[in-house]
């Protein structure tokens, strides 16, 4: 006599729908979510570029900001470029950059400490990153943080103090804005009774002192 196979039960039709609509249905991380487990724990630093050479690609308003930011640092700066905007002529005329004007090729970053582009072309981004790659040399490309070594902060600088805002890389919007609200706390002072650190020293203790 054949045996009648058993019928399930009504509970574990149920647990089998709901295990098969569960899987169906998972509810997958937001993209944002994904990102933020991506996206590196970047170590804070500050570079001591006094007399190392600092190549900046690029030629336009973004590059002469870079350009000046390198030069008041000490660095030997070489901007490479088709063309210069006016601000980097000047620079050049006054000393502080010297100018390539041509179009990058590679073994163009021969020697350079750190490496600054400001382009829009993923191509050559990509010929940029690897060169320093090859030579182990710093690379930022501004707004491109993929094929970045590293990435800047927003920084508001006063004599010896320095503050660095980054949100690394997430909002570099939200980072200048909370820069340009420092520059309100910490304003460029010009007194010579006391030394720049004390002044703002003072400054901070105020500013914690009506926070609490």
């Amino acid at each position: 006599m054949s045996e009648r196979p058993e019928r399930p039960s009504a509970i574990s039709a149920t647990a089998s729908a709901s295990h098969t609509c569960a899987t169906r249905y998972r509810r997958t991380p937001h993209p944002s979510k994904q990102r933020r487990k991506t996206m590196p724990n970047y170590y804070p630093v500050m570079l001591d570029i006094r007399d190392r050479l600092a190549i900046v690609v690029g030629g336009d308003q973004v590059a002469a900001e870079k350009a000046a930011a390198l030069s008041a640092s000490g660095a030997r700066v070489r901007v490479i470029s088709p063309d210069f905007c006016n601000e980097l002529l000047q620079q050049a005329e006054n000393r502080r950059v010297t100018l390539q004007r041509k179009a990058y090729e590679p073994g163009d970053l021969a020697g350079a400490f750190v490496v600054i582009a400001a382009i829009n072309d993923l191509r050559l981004a990509e010929a940029i990153q690897a060169e320093t790659q090859e030579h182990g040399q710093l690379l930022n490309i501004v707004d491109i943080p993929r094929y970045c070594s590293f990435i800047m902060p927003s920084v508001l600088r006063r004599e010896q103090l320095t503050i660095a805002v980054s949100t690394e890389g997430a909002s570099p919007g939200l980072a200048k804005r909370i820069r340009q609200s420092l520059e309100e706390i910490f304003p460029v002072t010009t007194s010579s009774a006391t030394s720049t650190p004390q002044i703002y020293w003072e400054i901070s203790l105020k500013v914690i002192q009506q926070k609490l």
